[in-house]
């Protein structure tokens, strides 16, 4: 006699993938348990709450929010209401001699350009022409394209189809390394800095390492513009907290799942830490690669090993060092932006240790008491470096300031978060996973395909794209939740 499965669909991982699956499943009426290791959801979009100051640690660029766009479109099906600000501008590169604002404005990022490296005007125009071109392409045929990464033969040639169509335009930049367009166009050293700085946030990539229709999915957003929320992202992770539970989601905090329940090589469930069997009619898991592939599935045996593919195209997970701390208002120059990125030696790549994020609060009141602005200051470090021992803060200290000099005699409260306190506050190993240079082939959509080889897993989050936004896991949970909701 079969057991009855105790839920339609279990969801590992409160992260923003597995809150947005979640809330879209149980909305239809379907039972939903939702489990999270840490003590509390939201993964990297929890803040940290510190002496009074709330400081927003992961991810803080936040786009996608008008009508028909992800979290938009998010919002309107599960009837939240977000308050949101544009930040203008939501970008700025920082070297020792230049700061270019990346201002949405056309004419605002003619004026800075014309100021700071006049000689690439005519480069940057050409430049993002081109991508809107790409852009407006890929939207057109997007509808008639195959899932991707494409995973058979038929895939492929209806996908060399499709993207061949309208004179190979989209093929073309597929084929074409981000890094070959960029010299193409004749931008200088300033402007490849900035593209390098912003490519290296947004999508842990170099431009050797990007297609250039990879780096038009990565690079069109900022074009778009970001919005802060009043409560920092964790406010959006309360809203889809609320709206799962009032649709009748069960959210167990402190829960460990051991291991999925497999029974005749399909996935009926989880085991937990505990012991306790929660079987289910399919599992979906918002957790990082290298977290499901070694632990919660078992191995293949025999010739099952070839049948179906964990593998995928990620290297191991992007350490983070990150300091916070406070600052009086006036202290924070006004034209600071939220968002700076700081290349310390500009005759070297803006990635790694030589590019360091510094994140602000959007306003005095924000999660801070007396004035007090919360700053953030990061970097993502990777190889060799990603272990390396010692106190970083200094260098940190450095990098914030070229933007705020003096700042560490005035700073409020510092507090230096190494990859072993992100992990523990975050519940998951790091907070970002690099993708390889293979994975240009697949256009920058998804990382994998919804199933993982596994009749009734799907996964979310890392997964399913191989960016870094918010709103790119809104769209990847989104997708996954209609598979879901589809097969049931």
């Amino acid at each position: 006699m079969v057991e009855k499965p105790q839920f339609d669909i279990a969801v590992v991982g409160a992260g923003m993938g597995g809150l947005t699956t979640a809330c879209l499943i149980a909305r239809t009426g379907r039972s939903v348990v939702l489990l999270e290791r840490a003590p509390q959801a939201g993964g990297v979009s929890r803040p940290l709450v510190h002496e009074g100051m709330r400081f927003d640690l992961g991810p803080t660029f936040l786009s996608g929010l008008q009508p028909g766009e992800p979290v938009g479109m998010l919002c309107q099906r599960l009837g939240l209401e977000i308050r949101a600000t544009p930040c203008e501008p939501p970008f700025q590169v920082a070297l020792p001699q230049h700061r270019l604002s990346l201002f949405t404005t056309p004419q605002a990022w003619a004026r800075e350009i014309r100021r700071e490296c006049p000689g690439e005007e005519a480069a940057w125009g050409a430049f993002w022409a081109e991508l809107d071109a790409l852009e407006a392409e890929g939207t057109r045929i997007r509808q008639s394209l195959p899932p991707l990464p494409p995973r058979g033969w038929r895939d492929r040639l209806r996908l060399w189809r499709r993207v061949g169509s309208g004179g190979g335009r989209l093929r073309h930049a597929m084929r074409t390394p981000f890094h070959a367009t960029v010299d193409r166009h004749g931008f200088g050293a300033i402007g490849r800095r900035v593209l390098e700085a912003c490519l290296w946030f947004l999508a842990l990539r170099t431009l050797e390492e990007c297609s250039t229709l990879e780096a038009m999915r990565a690079l069109q957003p900022l074009r778009r513009g970001a919005m802060s929320l009043a409560g920092g992202t964790g406010a959006l992770v309360d809203a889809l907290l609320a709206r799962f539970q009032r649709d009748g989601g069960q959210l167990r905090l402190g829960t460990i799942v051991d291991h999925l329940l497999v029974e005749r090589g399909s996935v009926h469930g989880v085991v937990t830490a505990e012991q306790e069997r929660i079987r289910t009619r399919a599992v979906v898991t918002d957790t990082p690669p290298t977290g499901l592939t070694p632990g919660l599935l078992p191995e293949r045996r025999g010739f099952l090993r070839r049948a179906g593919t964990l593998g995928g195209p990620w290297q191991a997970e992007i350490g983070t060092q990150m300091l916070a701390l406070g600052l009086p208002g006036a202290e924070v120059p006004s034209a600071l932006s939220g968002h700076c990125f700081v290349v310390r030696r500009p005759a070297q790549e803006a990635r790694d240790e030589n590019l360091c994020i510094v994140r602000l609060s959007p306003l005095p009141t924000d999660g801070a008491a007396d004035g007090l602005r919360v700053l953030t200051v990061s970097r993502f470090l990777g190889g060799e470096a990603r272990g390396r021992e010692g106190d970083p803060s200094g260098e940190l200290f450095a990098a914030l300031d070229e933007l705020i000099p003096g700042v560490r005699e005035r700073a409020v409260s510092p507090q230096l978060l190494g990859p072993a306190a992100l992990a523990e506050l975050w519940g998951r190993p790091a907070g970002a996973v690099r993708y390889t240079p293979e994975s240009r082939d697949w256009l920058g959509r998804r990382g994998m395909a919804h199933e993982a080889g596994w009749p009734g897993l799907f996964v979310v989050g890392d997964w399913t794209f191989p960016g870094r936004l918010i709103a790119d896991v809104v769209e990847g949970a989104t997708e996954v939740a209609d598979t879901v909701i589809g097969t049931l």
